[in-house]
């Protein structure tokens, strides 16, 4: 475990953070079993973890693909036919953001809504209305296209599939079978009152800050997110890496990264699998996991199975708005573990 102890693990968060809000920070490494965790706050400290919540439907899709209940190469419609174009898109392009379908993140109207009224999320038909409705941009199949609405569908996919709403997916996939015990679904503007506090500039007219936890509905994040500790990221990840939560086809597929197409520094070549994103020529050796971010906080989750130093998972969260400020910090505890 050298090179893992807490101070130093404290160095390497408070001088990430700089200040700037709460944040915590879990690693493993090799086969031991520990977690080095610190936080600048309360213990456990939760946040919530936005996009990093991708791998977790995923996996639930992935799963019950190996159960028999239903097969990636399924058309969408299945389940949405009233989504235009889903006959032409499977789940697997759904999990890879290669349906060719819209998003909403670069929309003007959205971040407007969001400013004007933080505490009354869009509708599903608004959502709708505002991204598949507007017909698919590109080819399913064809490029690489980030979408939440496409993530929103997924997760009403293995919903419809266990009968059950997504959190329970979650809870009864994921949450129990690892034990977890600080990892709750935020569906409700009361459940932010778990979290750690982060201030965000996008949540009112005028630009000044304002607490997520008091001003968000969490229904802004379209494709449901959770809320989670480092440790319990790490834990996640490491589990999906070591073959304890898919099969060995299922992890296969999920981690078939492919290149889209377009930079996105750090990464030396930014890629996609199935509800991961990695680089398979990181510094580090291939590297899959996720980022989120969101109003008030960043995360960061990443597996390095080559890594120098040994097989190691790192999961970073952040109450820090900066778009890089927990990968920042992750990719800095990549470095430092790696043999001088």
């Amino acid at each position: 475990m050298s090179g893992l102890e807490p101070a130093r693990a404290a160095e390497w968060l408070r001088a990430g953070l700089a200040g700037r809000g709460a944040g915590a920070l879990a690693a493993r490494l090799g086969d031991d079993p520990t977690e080095v965790s610190h936080q600048v706050s309360s213990s456990p400290a939760c946040f919530p973890v936005y996009s990093v919540a991708k791998p977790w439907i995923a996996t639930a899709l992935v799963q019950q693909a190996d159960e028999g209940k239903l097969s990636l190469d399924d058309p969408v419609a299945r389940w949405h036919p009233e989504v235009p174009g889903a006959e032409t898109f499977t789940v697997r392009q759904l999990l890879g953001h290669r349906a060719g379908l819209r998003d909403y993140g670069a929309l003007p109207a959205y971040h407007q809504a969001l400013a004007d009224h933080p505490g009354r999320a869009w509708t599903r038909e608004e959502y709708g209305q505002h991204t598949w409705s507007q017909g698919l941009q590109s080819p399913p199949g064809e490029t690489f296209a980030y979408s939440n609405p496409g993530y929103r569908l997924a997760q009403e996919i293995a919903a419809q599939v266990d009968g059950c709403d997504v959190a329970e997916v979650l809870r009864r996939r994921i949450l129990q079978p690892l034990a977890l015990e600080h990892t709750f679904a935020l569906e409700s503007p009361a459940d932010y009152g778990r979290l750690e506090r982060g201030v965000s500039t996008r949540l009112a007219t005028d630009g000044d800050l304002r607490d997520v936890r008091e001003s968000m509905d969490p229904g802004w994040v379209f494709h449901a997110t959770l809320g989670s500790t480092a440790g319990e990221c790490v834990r996640v990840l490491a589990a999906l890496a070591g073959g304890d939560l898919v099969s060995p086809e299922g992890l296969a597929a999920m981690t078939e990264l492919r290149p889209i197409g377009f930079a996105a520094p750090p990464s030396v070549e930014p890629s996609y699998g199935l509800g991961l994103m990695g680089d398979r020529r990181s510094p580090h050796g291939p590297i899959f996991g996720h980022n989120g971010g969101g109003p008030g906080y960043t995360a960061s989750v990443f597996h390095a199975a080559e890594h120098p130093a040994g097989p190691l998972t790192v999961a970073v969260l952040c109450a820090v708005e900066a778009g890089d400020a927990a990968e920042s910090i992750l990719r800095h505890v990549m470095q430092e573990l790696a043999p001088t």
